[in-house]
């Protein structure tokens, strides 16, 4: 979970735990005893004016389900008003700079941010820029407060029937990394072909919000993997060609 500096000058003092079942939005209340609106308070930003603890919630379904939960919280058993940002950003950098209030990584700009606070953000993957962002800034940057209370992985995953298909086939194993080597065996023959799958589930690799024109990240790739056939050459290493990748999992 990420904090943003100003919001860690607010003092909530008041704490709950509470199984919650979202079925969907409501204006009802959900918690026993819950704070109830008219009774709320703002917080102060850094100019000293009233505004409401605002959640950036990242564009996947986690993320939304725990920020949902988060703000009930905080509403109804802390007791403050509580928004969620418009913009659904994608990569941590991007929440990061808005958490911050600065405009690049470099921080010579900068605004006011009105917002507090973001969930389910995957640091692990999110790029050394982040990391150097966060360890040069150390007094704008946004807190790390920690786990949430669980780890997640990133992985490939081949459906079971595919495996036992390929390998009833052609006797090589699709769980297996060395039968996607080319010169030995052509896998890609298991597989939809890119013109099969919906063109609205991809992205460009170049597009702005895709971890893929992050510089530092795909230099690390381009070093370890060696293969810059996907790749453009930019200002300081490597990013994405303009190739495409889906939006969703």
């Amino acid at each position: 979970m990420l904090r943003s500096h100003a919001s860690a000058r607010t003092s909530l003092k008041k704490w709950c735990a509470a199984l919650l079942f979202v079925l969907g939005t409501s204006a009802e209340l959900c918690l026993p005893d819950a704070i109830p609106e008219g009774e709320r308070q703002n917080v102060l930003d850094s100019a000293g004016r009233e505004i409401p603890i605002k959640f950036i919630v990242f564009d996947w379904h986690a993320a939304e389900v725990l920020s949902s939960i988060a703000k009930i919280m905080v509403e109804e058993a802390l007791g403050y008003h509580a928004v969620f940002d418009e913009h659904r950003p994608f990569t941590v950098m991007d929440v990061a700079l808005k958490l911050s209030g600065c405009l690049d990584s470099t921080c010579n700009d900068m605004q006011i941010s009105d917002s507090h606070v973001a969930l389910d953000c995957w640091l692990g993957s999110a790029g050394t820029d982040t990391d150097t962002f966060m360890q040069q800034h150390p007094g704008k940057a946004p807190e790390d407060l920690g786990s949430i209370g669980y780890e997640g992985e990133e992985a490939l995953v081949v459906a079971g029937k595919l495996v036992d298909e390929a390998y009833e086939h052609s006797g090589f194993a699709l769980d297996f990394y060395r039968s996607y080597n080319q010169s030995h065996y052509s896998a890609r023959k298991h597989f939809d072909g890119i013109a099969d799958l919906p063109r609205e589930d991809f992205l460009r690799c170049d597009d702005p919000v895709a971890i893929f024109v992050d510089t530092p990240y795909m230099n690390d790739y381009a070093r370890w993997s060696g293969d810059t056939d996907g790749l453009l050459a930019v200002e300081g290493g490597y990013n994405a060609a303009g190739l495409l990748l889906p939006t969703s999992v």
